[in-house]
């Protein structure tokens, strides 16, 4: 045997052993088919079969030291192929968490804006206004709504924040961030509405937060402020534990960042991932959005996964975008199981718990979670 391919399996053994205590803390199963991917230094080695391909990766800048993932030909197609096994590097910190490393997109992912744009539904903008109930609050007062989301100017960013269409969704959760621009604070909330007329009527406010107005006091198009995730009901039995999530464009302490919050907006489920300065040669964000990615889960196995994009635009007006996996917090289903097969471990018992889970919500799930996981609570 080479010294090279002595060198790779030393590592390769190096990175397996990181991989199951990572998946032990986390409190999922280790699996045994995992793609040969070995971090050394700016490198990432990439082992398929008896082929090595070496991708040479570079950071955006001095103040932020994620590595850059572009896409290469994975099993026939372009894909994505992660820098790290986990995702940030305080994985079990809520706030301020640094990504470890970010995708390069070809292309900017959308290039329009505006409020409500997740679904085509003839009705889903309308009017919007305030129940009888909704006006009762001194929330209300702070939230003006206008007769019309399509006059908004920059103020008001809202979002739909489940994703029925047609004539039967009469019921609707949308997501709201008001930036005054004569205040200290603004604030963001989770609204249902009714379907009334063309438009819609808002009857509660399930939730609301203040939220430091210069922190998202962010010069961009109508609606690019903030963008919201539920999960598709292509997961299946996976969906349980997945939290709809709000996501919020900031400014940080000279960075600029994106919170996460769950839809109940406790603080509980706080998570911050810090992006470029606000002197980084990119420019500034003008917008982000959920979308989805192939990313490469076997040296021939591509799977869709859900990433947080990110469109900036620099001093001449030309836009670029980059993308980072968004942190899972765990919903209260998610904590219960923890706890469950953590009372089994301390006990030295084993009934099959982390069997079940694994085939419930599939392998390339419970990978997730062990990469992604960190330490909130929607």
């Amino acid at each position: 045997m080479g010294i090279k391919r002595r060198l790779f399996c030393v590592v390769w053994l190096k990175l397996t052993v990181l991989l199951v205590v990572c998946r032990a803390l986390a409190g999922f199963p280790v699996t045994a088919d995992e793609p040969a991917v070995v971090v050394e230094d700016d490198d990432v080695v990439v082992v398929s079969d008896d082929e090595e391909v070496v991708i040479a990766e570079e950071s955006i800048g001095r103040d932020w030291q994620a590595k850059a993932v572009k896409p290469h030909k994975v099993g026939g197609q372009l894909a994505y192929i992660r820098q790290s096994t986990d995702a940030f590097v305080d994985p079990d910190k809520p706030l301020e968490l640094e990504p470890n490393y970010y995708f390069v997109l070809d292309d900017v992912p959308w290039t329009t804006s505006g409020n409500l744009r997740l679904d085509d539904a003839p009705a889903s903008a309308g009017t919007i206004r305030l129940g009888r109930r909704a006006r009762k609050l001194s929330f209300a007062a702070a939230f003006p709504y206008p007769e019309n989301v399509a006059r908004i100017e920059g103020d008001l960013h809202l979002q739909w924040l489940d994703m029925q269409v047609g004539a039967l969704a009469t019921r609707r959760v949308l997501a709201g961030l008001y930036v005054p621009r004569n205040a200290s604070m603004a604030e963001l909330a989770v609204l249902r509405a009714r379907r009334d007329g063309d438009g819609w009527r808002v009857e509660k406010i399930a939730a609301r937060r203040s939220i430091p107005a210069e922190e998202v006091r962010i010069e961009v198009p109508t609606g690019n402020l903030i963008d919201t995730y539920n999960p598709p009901d292509k997961l299946g039995g996976a969906r349980v534990f997945l939290s709809k999530v709000i996501a919020v464009l900031s400014r940080y302490q000279g960075r600029y960042a994106v919170e996460f919050y769950g839809d109940s907006l406790r603080k509980s489920g706080d998570c911050r991932v810090l992006l470029t300065a606000e002197d980084n040669p990119l420019g500034r964000p003008v917008g982000i959005r959920f979308i989805e990615l192939p990313i490469a889960r076997q040296p021939d196995r591509v799977v869709p996964t859900t990433v947080l994009a990110v469109a900036y635009e620099n001093s001449d007006g030309e836009r670029t975008a980059i993308a980072v996996d968004y942190p899972l917090a765990s919903t209260p289903i998610m904590v219960q199981m923890r706890q469950l097969v953590t009372r089994e471990s301390k006990r030295g018992e084993k009934d099959g718990t982390e069997d079940r889970l694994t085939k419930m919500l599939g392998e390339d799930f419970v990978d997730e979670l062990a990469r992604r996981l960190v330490n909130a609570k929607y």
